[in-house]
């Protein structure tokens, strides 16, 4: 029997990163994928970037949003990517 794996759980609440303004301004953007690790509590220990978006501006702001997301709790601690995308709309 194969066994897939489980996808990722939806966070409760997941405000969205602030937009570095410097690249905002340079028009850059990207995505960041993080390697999270949610604890029972579904608060997130740790969220280490594993591909850059080519920014550390928006490295960095892409962690700092989803180290405030909040999970359900779990029966133990899992570890899941997450992807953050960073895109300047054109209007």
């Amino acid at each position: 029997m194969i066994h897939e794996p489980a996808a990722p759980p939806q966070p409760l609440q997941a405000p969205s990163p602030r937009y570095p303004i410097e690249a905002l301004r340079a028009g850059r953007g990207g995505k960041v994928v993080l390697d999270v690790r949610l604890a029972t509590s579904g608060r997130v220990q740790r969220a280490r970037v594993t591909h850059s978006s080519g920014d550390v501006a928006l490295d960095h702001a892409a962690q700092q949003a989803v180290l405030g997301w909040t999970y359900p709790a779990q029966a133990t601690p899992r570890d899941f990517a997450v992807p953050v995308r960073f895109q300047i709309d054109a209007r």
